[in-house]
Formats: structure tokens, C-alpha cells, sequence
């Protein structure tokens, strides 16, 4: 029965199960041994991307289900990883140092040297050294010993802590704690905290149940808080308050006192500050005082100034020497001590005003009358219903006041007529105005300069001697001439326009600016003339120009210097001896010189050749503008004494180097690619890494298909040929390594030609 039972469809079934899982077991077992061998050379494994192992000496890899399962080593640093996240361990013997992540970053292991340190998030964490220590069961159990402390949580049950001399017992950490330390006397108690806590030490003692008390005392300092009121004394300074209507405090260099929001004060040495809310506000400093009530009081004092004011009767000032106060509208006194002049007026019965001992002036029911006499300059005045009526004479002056009509004033040096609003006289010095206005006015300063002006500006005649200016102006800015030693000029707007100096001339006409237009332009080196549209001629040294609708059509030459000009419309063309320059714009243009050629159209080609180099490019449908960036472009061409490059985006692209012995083409980028440099192919590839080749020296190259499903190799001295995950073959001198599927079959020769045949890597 047993035998005929595996002779059924479902008894091979059952032994292809079997033999599957032995296959893989024993696959297992030989990974791992090769990782723990990794240190010693051995046959590659070459079933990618199921297992992929290769070891030499200073350094391995593996790859199982790749990128899944991985192990490298380099020099003395080794790295195993189940990926993504799940597992990775490194170490590197020398340096004595291990990290190792299960699920990253909820187990983390680290060791360096003697320090270790391990979490299991977010329950356990422990790490340790030679100086410190920890152990934490989240969220029950806490442990630590490190310098000068160590502490021990079972929470929420029990805890204590150790701080040098300091031991502190807890429960429910951190609401209830007790600690004490009997050499220094000190005391803490929480219950709970932040709530309740008292603390003392020595002399001091606090104690607080927030947030309605609070409360310490020290040697020389005391403090609490019942709530509202809070109060503070110290050496030399007491506060207090009631939360926050009123506060209060007073040391050795400021005091400060507020009732909220009516009263503020802060005084110190050098200044203070008081207000009473709205209307008093006082402040000082070691320069200035001030004070007011508002609206009707302001004092304000700095140095030797003084201002006072009592709306809206009583005001003071004082500046310096001056000093000036009313009681209005009854009082007013002022007085200057260093003019020795002082005036008082008892209002509106009596005033004086005295200068010195000479002067002095008397007011009688005022501005009814006044009377002055001045005794010193033998001057005296009346009025006569102030401001109105007034004169005064001496023997120098003399003035006359009628108001609003008529005023004089003449002294020595200065003048003042004015029959108000036609007649304006003013003299100063050898400067003078005279207008009778809207008619006529002159203006004169020194001996040289005079302005003249008829009918408020219609006419305006300017003339000064000295720097020989002439000038006259109709309606300005309408009409104006104006010459001014060698420079000058004359318009008539909008029909003409000169202006000239010692180097130039131009001249601008039309009729109210309509053509044709009259242009001529004289300055050295050049001579311009238009009568645009229909004539225009330009002169620059030999150079001659004839144009027409300038500047659309023009014709120039200089057979001196073999130059020529063609412009019509779109089209010019320029000739320069040797060079040229053509074009058609937008769409076309050429430039020429001896050694180059430039030629380009709009969006269709560009071209340079470069004779003396023998430097040719071109490129054609451009992308952009063929002017300004050519090598945006499907097709272009190029060539150069040791360069070839040519490209028909994006079918093919060439290039040639043969200073560098370099050769790069690519078809229907990134489908294939080819480059090479002297006779070594560097790299080609059909899809990017689907066919690849590289070849890296004269003895060195690589071929792939499907980034290492096919790969042939060769080096110095070795090769290697891998179609995976079938056949592997490797040879390195007179020895040699063939494996089937991966190394479940392989034959390794020697130097000597000894063959061994290995079955499953091992046996």
C-alpha cells in the first residue's frame, strides 16, 4: 500500500514538496555558512536576484532575494540587512563597535567599546558604561547610577533618588515626593507637585499651595503670596501688591508704585516718571523736567529753557537770555538781558518798551496811539490805530506805513516802496527791483545783469555783461533765443529748433510737427542733412549716405576705406573691406570676415565656418532661435581639425575625437549607445542597462544583458561568465570554477589542474 501510494499523482506530488523543502533547507544552511566565512575567498553564488554571493579578501557581498536579504563586508567592517527596515546589524572588530536594528527605530543595539546601549521602543531602554548606567521598563520600572547619583522607580508604587547627600523618596513620580539631607538640614516635600511643596534648608524655609499661597523666609528676606496680595522684603527693598489692581515697591536706587490704571510712578536718582491717568503726566531726568495736566497745564524745564502754560490765561518762557510771561489778556512782560531791552504792558490802559537807557517807547490805550523816541539814533515814531498808520524818521531812515495801501522804507543800504497791488520798488545793495505790475518790470543785479519783463511775462529780455549772456523769450516756452558766449540757441515751438556751440549745430523744422521734417546736424567729423521723407544725406569723414524715408532706404560708400551700405527695408547689407555683414530681418542673415563665415535664419538653420581652423558647425530646425542658441536644435553638424560630431535628434547622434582617440554614438536614445576611447570600447548599452558593454583597458571589459542576467567579464589574468541563475563559469589563471543553477553542481580546478566536484556548495 505504501509503495503503491507514492506511485499515484498525488504521491509525486508529495515528494516534489519534499525534495523542494530539503532543497531550500540545505540553501539556508550553506548561506549561512558563507556568511560566516565570508572572511576567507570562495566560489560565487550566482542566482540573481535569488541569492548572489561573491568573497575575496578584503571584502564580500551577498544578496539573497534581491534587494531583500543582504550581507557585505569591507576591510574589518561587516553589515547584514533584512530589508526594508526589518533587520540590519554592522561591526567592525577594531574599532570594538556593533549596531544592530530590529523593525528601525522601535530595537536599536549599540556598542562602542565599553559603551552599550539598547531600546525597545516605547517599552524598554538600557545602556551602560564604565561610568554611568540605566534600565527602563516603560512605564513601571526606572533605574540609573551614573557620577555623584542614582535613582530606583517602581512606578507608580515607589522611588528614590540619590543626589550626592540628597535623598529623595517618591510615589505616583512626579506628584508625591519627600527628600532631605540631613548634613546640610534640608527639607522638600511635594504633595502633589507642583500644588503643594515645602522646602527648607538651613535658615531658609518656603511653603506654597498654588496658585492661592506661597510663602518664604530666609536670614535677611521674607516673601509670600495669599492670593491676591503678594509681598517681598529684602535689605534695603520691600514690594507688594494686590494681583492687579495695585503694586508697590522700594529699594536703595528705585521705587516704583502703581494703582491700576489710574496712577503709575517710578523714581530714581537721575529720573522719574509720574502720570495719573488721563490727565497728569510728569517726568525727569538729570537734563529736563516735565509736568502737566491735561488740557490746561504744561511745565516743561531744560537748562537755561523754561516753558509754562495755564490754559488758557497764564503763559511763560524763558531761553537763555529772554524771558517772556503773560497773564492774558491783562499782563505781558518779556525781556532780553543781553540786549538790556525789556517790555510791559498792562493791557489796554499803559505799556512801555525800554533799550538800554536811551530808548524808550510808551503806549497809551493801545493801538489807539503810540509814541516812540530813541534818543541814541535820534529816531522817533508814531501810530496811530496800530497797524494801520505809521512813521517814523531819523536822521538815516525814514518809513511810512498805510495800511493796506502804501508802504516805504529806506535805510542806507536797503529800499521798499510798494503801492499795493501795482507799484513794487525794492532796493538792496547794488541789487534792485522795480515792477509796475501787469505792464512792466526789470530786475538789475550789479552793474552787468538786467531782466526785463513786459505784460507779466508775455516778453522777457534777460542781458548780463559779464558773462556775455542775451536772452529773450515770447510766451515762453513758445518763443526763445538766448546766446551765451560761443553757445546759443532759438526755437519757435512747434515749427523750429536751433542750437548751436564752438564744436556743433542742429537744426529741427516742420510744419507744427508734421512733415516734412528739416533736420540738419553740423559737429566735427559729421554733417547730417533730412528733409524727411524724401532726402536725407550724411557725411562722416569720407564716408558718404543717401536716403530716402530714412532709415529704411539708404546707400553709402567709402571708397577711401573700401566701405559700402545697402538698406532697403528688411533688407542691409554691409561692407567693411574684407567683411560683410547680410541680412533679411527677422529671417535671414550672413556675416564674412577673412577667417569666418556666420550664416543663420531665424528658426531654420545656423552655420560657421571657421577657414583658418577649418572649424565648420551647423545646426538646423532649431528649438529656440537659431541667433542666440544654436545648439538647441534637431540636427546639427560639426567639425573641427580633430573633432567630428553630428546628431539628428532623437534618431541618432556621432561623435569623433581624434586628439583624445574617443568615439561616442548613440540610436534612438536611451534604445543604444556606443562609446570608445583608442581601441578599447568604454561603454555600450540598448536601453540603458537591458544590453551593455563596457570596456575599461586593453584587457578589461564587461558584458551585460538585463543588468546580470548575462554577464560576460574579463580582466588581467581572469574571466567570468554568468548566465543566471543557470551557469556560472570562472577562471583566474590555470584554475578554474564552473557552477549549475547557482552551485547546486560545481567543479573547481586548481593551479596543479587537481578537480573537485562539489554538489549543494559543500558536499
Amino acid at each position: 500500500m505504501r509503495f503503491s501510494h507514492y506511485g499515484t499523482a498525488e504521491g509525486q506530488t508529495a515528494m516534489k514538496r519534499l525534495r523542494l523543502i530539503v532543497y531550500v533547507m540545505a540553501l539556508c544552511w550553506q548561506w549561512t555558512s558563507l556568511v560566516v566565512h565570508a572572511e576567507e575567498a570562495s566560489p560565487p553564488i550566482t542566482l540573481w536576484p535569488l541569492i548572489y554571493h561573491r568573497a575575496e579578501k578584503d571584502q564580500a557581498e551577498t544578496d539573497i532575494l534581491w534587494p531583500f536579504f543582504r550581507y557585505e563586508r569591507e576591510k574589518g567592517l561587516s553589515r547584514y540587512a533584512l530589508r526594508p527596515l526589518l533587520f540590519s546589524t554592522e561591526g567592525d572588530p577594531k574599532r570594538d563597535y556593533r549596531n544592530t536594528s530590529l523593525l528601525w527605530p522601535l530595537s536599536i543595539y549599540e556598542r562602542k567599546g565599553q559603551e552599550l546601549s539598547f531600546h525597545l521602543f516605547p517599552v524598554y531602554w538600557h545602556g551602560r558604561s564604565p561610568t554611568w548606567r540605566y534600565h527602563t521598563i516603560f512605564p513601571v520600572y526606572w533605574d540609573g547610577e551614573g557620577k555623584d547619583y542614582s535613582f530606583l522607580h517602581l512606578w507608580p508604587l515607589f522611588g528614590v533618588d540619590h543626589r550626592q547627600n540628597f535623598t529623595e523618596y517618591s510615589t505616583l513620580y512626579p506628584l508625591f515626593r519627600y527628600g532631605s539631607d540631613p548634613g546640610a538640614g534640608a527639607v522638600d516635600l511635594h504633595a502633589p507637585w507642583p500644588i503643594f511643596h515645602i522646602h527648607s534648608k538651613g535658615d531658609y524655609l518656603s511653603h506654597q499651595f498654588l496658585p492661592l499661597y506661597w510663602y518664604e523666609r530666609g536670614p535677611d528676606r521674607s516673601g509670600g503670596l495669599v492670593f491676591p496680595y503678594y509681598w517681598r522684603t529684602a535689605p534695603g527693598y520691600t514690594s507688594q501688591g494686590i494681583f492687579p489692581l495695585w503694586y508697590s515697591s522700594h529699594g536703595p536706587e528705585l521705587e516704583t508704585d502703581l494703582v491700576f490704571p489710574a496712577y503709575f510712578n517710578r523714581e530714581t536718582a537721575k529720573e522719574g516718571l509720574r502720570f495719573i491717568t488721563p490727565f497728569y503726566l510728569s517726568r525727569r531726568t538729570e537734563e529736563s523736567r516735565l509736568s502737566t495736566l491735561i488740557p490746561v497745564y504744561l511745565n516743561y524745564e531744560r537748562g537755561d529753557t523754561g516753558l509754562s502754560i495755564g490754559l488758557p490765561v497764564y503763559f511763560r518762557y524763558r531761553s537763555g537770555a529772554f524771558y517772556f510771561s503773560s497773564l492774558f489778556p491783562f499782563y505781558y512782560r518779556s525781556e532780553d538781558t543781553e540786549l538790556r531791552s525789556a517790555f510791559t504792558y498792562y493791557f489796554p490802559l499803559y505799556g512801555t518798551y525800554e533799550r538800554g537807557n536811551t530808548f524808550l517807547r510808551r503806549f497809551f490805550l493801545f493801538p489807539l496811539y503810540a509814541h516812540l523816541v530813541d534818543k541814541e539814533l535820534r529816531l522817533e515814531a508814531w501810530d496811530l490805530l496800530w497797524p494801520l498808520f505809521y512813521y517814523e524818521t531819523s536822521p538815516k531812515t525814514l518809513s511810512v506805513r498805510v495800511l493796506p495801501l502804501y508802504l516805504h522804507t529806506r535805510t542806507p543800504d536797503h529800499g521798499l516802496t510798494i503801492g499795493f497791488p501795482f507799484y513794487w520798488s525794492i532796493t538792496s545793495g547794488e541789487n534792485s527791483y522795480w515792477h509796475l505790475i501787469p505792464f512792466y518790470g526789470v530786475h538789475t543785479r550789479g552793474d552787468g545783469y538786467t531782466w526785463r519783463t513786459v505784460l507779466g511775462g508775455v516778453f522777457t529780455d534777460t542781458r548780463d555783461a559779464r558773462a556775455g549772456l542775451s536772452r529773450q523769450d515770447v510766451l515762453y516756452p513758445i518763443f526763445s533765443r538766448m546766446r551765451e558766449g560761443e553757445k546759443g540757441h532759438t526755437w519757435l515751438m512747434p515749427f523750429f529748433y536751433h542750437e548751436e556751440d564752438s564744436r556743433s549745430r542742429q537744426t529741427l523744422g516742420s510744419m507744427a510737427l508734421l512733415p516734412p521734417y528739416y533736420i540738419h546736424l553740423d559737429e566735427p567729423g559729421r554733417e547730417s542733412f533730412h528733409l524727411w521723407p524724401f532726402y536725407g544725406q550724411e557725411e562722416r569723414g569720407s564716408y558718404r549716405e543717401y536716403s530716402t524715408i530714412w532709415p529704411l532706404f539708404r546707400f553709402g560708400s567709402d571708397p577711401q576705406n573700401d566701405v559700402s551700405l545697402t538698406h532697403l527695408l528688411l533688407f542691409y547689407r554691409k561692407k567693411e573691406k574684407e567683411s560683410t555683414f547680410t541680412t533679411l530681418f527677422p529671417f535671414w542673415r550672413r556675416t564674412e570676415t577673412p577667417r569666418t563665415t556666420l550664416t543663420s535664419s531665424l528658426l531654420l538653420h545656423w552655420s560657421r565656418a571657421d577657414g583658418g581652423a577649418e572649424v565648420t558647425k551647423r545646426s538646423f530646425l532649431c528649438l529656440a532661435s537659431c541667433y542666440l542658441t544654436p545648439e538647441i536644435s534637431l540636427v546639427r553638424y560639426q567639425r573641427e581639425p580633430h573633432l567630428m560630431r553630428h546628431a539628428i535628434f532623437p534618431i541618432y547622434n556621432y561623435e569623433r575625437n581624434d586628439r583624445a582617440d574617443a568615439l561616442e554614438w548613440s540610436a534612438l536614445w536611451p534604445l543604444f549607445s556606443y562609446s570608445s576611447q583608442g581601441e578599447l570600447v568604454r561603454q555600450t548599452g540598448f536601453l540603458w542597462q537591458v544590453v551593455s558593454y563596457e570596456r575599461q583597458d586593453a584587457e578589461a571589459r564587461d558584458f551585460r544583458v538585463l543588468w546580470r542576467f548575462i554577464r560576460s567579464s574579463q580582466a588581467k589574468g581572469s574571466s567570468v561568465f554568468e548566465l543566471n541563475p543557470f551557469y556560472y563559469y570562472e577562471s583566474k589563471g590555470r584554475s578554474s570554477y564552473w557552477a549549475i543553477l547557482g552551485g547546486l553542481i560545481g567543479m573547481t580546478t586548481t593551479e596543479d589542474q587537481r578537480q573537485r566536484l562539489q554538489l549543494l556548495w559543500v558536499f
